[in-house]
């Protein structure tokens, strides 16, 4: 594969995970997910209770590395919890592998020190 179509891919990768904060994380729009996803269901579970208590969470790309077919996005999340009015700001770094414009395998890593021991839903 030349380098120039190679840099395309790349980019449309990198555009792929943009579009999927802004749509999903900061959208709050959860049938979204299933634009870049097979099987999402326990994915907008999991994001619809924490969005429930964190209606105001916001999440901005601070690094993003393409390279073959992957993805590598440090996220920060930050947001107010409607339980205890309590600001909470999560980190992760994530590795996406992106086939045909679809997620087909995902890794992360959440910075555990906000929130040892407890389900993101109690923060």
């Amino acid at each position: 594969m030349d380098s120039a179509r190679q840099s395309s891919i790349l980019e449309k990768n990198k555009q792929i995970i943009r579009d999927f904060a802004e749509d999903v994380f900061n959208r709050h729009d959860l049938a979204a997910a299933d634009k870049y996803m097979a099987g999402a269901e326990g994915f907008k579970q999991y994001l619809g209770e924490y969005f429930a208590g964190h209606p105001d969470s916001h999440t901005t790309i601070e690094q993003m590395l393409a390279e073959g077919d992957k993805v590598f996005v440090l996220f920060k999340a930050s947001a107010t919890s409607k339980q205890t009015g309590k600001e909470v700001t999560i980190k992760s770094a994530d590795i996406y592998r992106i086939v045909n414009g679809m997620f087909v395998e995902h890794w992360d890593v959440v910075e555990a020190s906000t929130f040892p021991n407890r389900r993101i839903s109690e923060l």
